[in-house]
């Protein structure tokens, strides 16, 4: 879905670049630089190196690599998240026990904590 649209926005971006020769961006145009996260004074050096589709898939080249690096960080986040969860559980685990001993301590003063 994203990779068909980024080629829809490209495809009018080309079209609208070459139709429109006065200096004012087209709207598609400023889409495709909005999504593609590119300055408008840098695009002129960037274009003077790559060819518009080799820049092009370089930049979907790093969305995907962003956008696989931002999942890997949600997998993680959650693992933490399901790690501390259990740990929480075991630290109330521990304080029921703890609770329990101190009140059987309570009511026989003589017997200690078994150990």
């Amino acid at each position: 879905m994203f990779k068909n649209s980024v080629v829809t926005l490209a495809k009018a971006a080309n079209t609208a670049s070459t139709a429109n020769n006065t200096g004012k961006f087209h709207k598609q145009l400023n889409q495709v630089q909005n999504l593609l996260g590119v300055a408008k004074r840098r695009t002129k050096n960037i274009n003077q190196s790559f060819s518009k589709e080799d820049y092009l898939k370089h930049r979907l080249i790093e969305r995907y690599r962003t956008l696989y690096l931002n999942k890997q960080h949600l997998q993680r986040q959650a693992n933490l998240e399901r790690q501390f969860e259990s740990m929480n559980e075991a630290m109330s685990l521990l304080q029921k026990i703890l609770l329990n001993t101190m009140s059987l301590l309570k009511i026989d003063k003589t017997r200690r904590i078994p150990c």
